[in-house]
């Protein structure tokens, strides 16, 4: 039988790679099964925290995986349950989105650094799907809100978001997948929209600008 594969994470030497009920790692061309989850827990979100350490994320909560010697144990970031995204930044910090409930930042101990929500900041859309860095900020797509590009260092939030009669406004309002590349340009992955390429830029072009609207 075919498993189905919900995430995974490359750590330089092998491949994590999150499925039902089940860890698996690949490596030296081969996959095995490296653990069992809990029952009914999906691997739908995977991070490495560290050497030793795998965070796992589902709908139905979080979990630590020891690699060393295969021990599953509750986690220690937040009391929220249903994740949908995860990363580790360059500084070790730890955001995790909730459905529906915006996202929190931790230390690795799992101390709330940050909260970021639509009543408590410039979050466009409290349904974040999908997060990634790109070099001192982070790239957070949204389900209706589009693209929020955050400075962890002053907690400020720019939206790239589509604006009706707009032609040079983001042409899509939910991303699914983000991806940086090597040469620092950002790729997302849309719902509805395709796949599209971003540079980040100080210039706006305006054309085609109906009368009476401000973009012109």
């Amino acid at each position: 039988d075919i498993e189905p594969y919900f995430s995974l994470v490359h750590d330089g030497e092998m491949t994590w790679i999150g499925g039902k009920r089940k860890i698996y790692r690949y490596i030296a061309g081969e996959l095995e099964v490296f653990c069992t989850t809990p029952e009914s827990f999906d691997c739908r979100n995977l991070v490495k925290i560290n050497d030793t350490t795998l965070l796992c994320g589902s709908h139905n909560g979080k979990w630590l995986t020891n690699i060393d010697d295969k021990t599953v144990s509750d986690s220690p970031f937040g009391t929220i349950k249903e994740v949908s995204a995860m990363m580790v930044d360059s500084k070790g910090r730890i955001w995790i989105a909730y459905y529906n409930n915006g996202i929190e930042v931790y230390d690795k101990n799992g101390t709330t650094i940050q909260k970021f929500r639509n009543d408590n900041s410039s979050l466009s859309n409290d349904i974040v799907l999908c997060l990634a860095e790109r070099g001192s900020m982070i790239l957070a797509g949204t389900d209706g809100g589009g693209i929020n590009i955050i400075d962890p260092e002053d907690g400020s939030i720019r939206v790239l978001s589509h604006v009706s009669g707009d032609r040079s406004s983001f042409p899509a309002h939910s991303i699914k997948s983000i991806f940086t590349d090597q040469y620092g340009n950002i790729w997302a992955g849309s719902i509805r929209d395709g796949l599209i390429s971003i540079t980040l830029s100080e210039i706006s072009s305006y054309s085609d600008t109906f009368l009476g609207l401000t973009n012109g």
